[in-house]
């Protein structure tokens, strides 16, 4: 139906951005595209025209200028039963579970659970944390640097003298040379805190922060990182590891937009070291069933893939051994977090259920933060469609 003078019928902003919304909330997986198409078939009337990009970028807008309150359900229930799956008998791996089908709301529970952990860090001793690369890391970065601009009241670091730490140091564990997406190059994070430097200032004082880089390529041939390892801005890097209270890792699918496999296979064209293992790299992939990536390093099911004998190496601080050794030991030694949050590539519809079970049977981590597709399918659930009652508060 349309107007008398066969015009479209306009929409206010705001009518587009509800009818936007309660669409995207019947989706599981968030698909911004299948939004689009379902809104410019359903209001045929108003010829919305509308795009997934478009989609995606309305959503984005009304989340970061506020019009969004978004609160996601935490499901402890369905964290218990993803634990029993897990076969955990003890304490740890803790597991949170976020009623979402977004990405960046993983990595803000992330960003809060790190918070916390500053908030009560006793004593004046440097707080440090680790990042590895990957798009959802770079949402929890994102999410912190909001977090610590509007932090005067919550961490309050004016009046606990005495308490907290002196500096939060942030540390590069791998860096990657993304020219399409230098987002997922944790070097690249402090930007987020450049951007709200004023913010920040004002809320945690001057001074209060300290960034670390890995000038290193994501990927290097054995002997070049040997190599890399003896010259002094790198050196120093490796002999001064700290103690982190905080290693944050992420996880991607096979291939997938944003994934250390994705890097791998598209600088076979760009990355010198990889020109001429294109096809060794893919039969390596295939013959070991590699089912993605964790903390930038291949995984298939029997544990972390090796790819030394094309050679190459992932050029990381830490390798995904020693981070599993790191997590096998007491959180007051430093934690481990892992997210297991939703495929950042449009293209994908996949959960991510296959990746948190290698995490829960390979010990990586203190800590894991899922989105709720992705556990429900691990236990065997299956997939629950996400209500607007679920998703929003008032």
């Amino acid at each position: 139906m349309s107007s008398n003078s066969g015009q479209p019928i306009p929409l206010s902003a705001a009518e587009l951005l509800t009818l936007i919304l309660q669409e995207w909330l019947k989706h599981p997986t968030g698909n911004h595209k299948k939004v689009a198409t379902a809104l410019n078939e359903r209001h045929k009337a108003h010829d919305l025209q509308l795009t997934g990009n478009t989609v995606k970028r309305k959503i984005k807008e009304a989340r970061d200028g506020g019009l969004l309150a978004y609160k996601p359900r935490r499901l402890d229930t369905l964290a218990d039963r993803v634990r029993v799956e897990g076969g955990v008998s003890g304490t740890y791996p803790q597991v949170q579970v976020v009623e979402t089908a977004d990405a960046a709301h993983v990595a803000e529970a992330v960003a809060d659970h790190v918070v916390h952990a500053i908030r009560n860090h006793r004593g004046r001793d440097d707080f440090h944390i680790g990042f590895f690369a990957g798009r959802t890391n770079s949402l929890v970065a994102k999410a912190l640097a909001l977090r610590f601009a509007r932090a005067k009241e919550e961490l309050d670091w004016k009046r606990r003298k005495e308490d907290g730490p002196t500096h939060i140091h942030f540390h590069s564990l791998v860096g990657t040379l993304d020219a399409h997406d230098p987002e997922m190059n944790p070097n690249s994070f402090p930007l987020y805190f450049v951007q709200l430097r004023d913010a920040i200032t004002a809320s945690c004082g001057p001074d209060r922060f300290r960034y670390h880089s890995f000038p290193v390529a994501g990927a290097v041939a054995p002997p070049d990182f040997d190599r890399l390892c003896e010259t002094d801005v790198v050196a120093h890097r490796v002999r001064t590891v700290p103690r982190f209270d905080i290693i944050i890792c992420s996880c991607g699918h096979l291939g997938c937009k944003y994934t250390l496999t994705k890097y791998l296979k598209e600088g076979c064209e760009t990355v010198p070291v990889l020109s001429g293992l294109c096809d060794e790299l893919e039969s390596r992939l295939k013959e070991a069933d590699c089912i993605g990536d964790v903390a930038w390093h291949p995984v298939c099911a029997n544990g972390p893939l090796d790819l030394s004998v094309l050679p190459l190496r992932m050029a990381t601080l830490l390798d995904l051994r020693e981070v599993q050794q790191r997590a096998k030991g007491p959180v007051a030694n430093g934690q481990v977090v892992v997210a297991v949050s939703p495929c950042s590539d449009p293209r994908c519809e996949r959960s991510k259920s296959e990746l948190l079970r290698w995490v829960m049977q390979h010990g990586v981590a203190h800590h894991v933060f899922v989105d709720s597709r992705s556990a429900r399918e691990y236990v065997g659930e299956g997939t629950v469609p996400v209500t607007i009652a679920d998703e929003r508060e008032d």
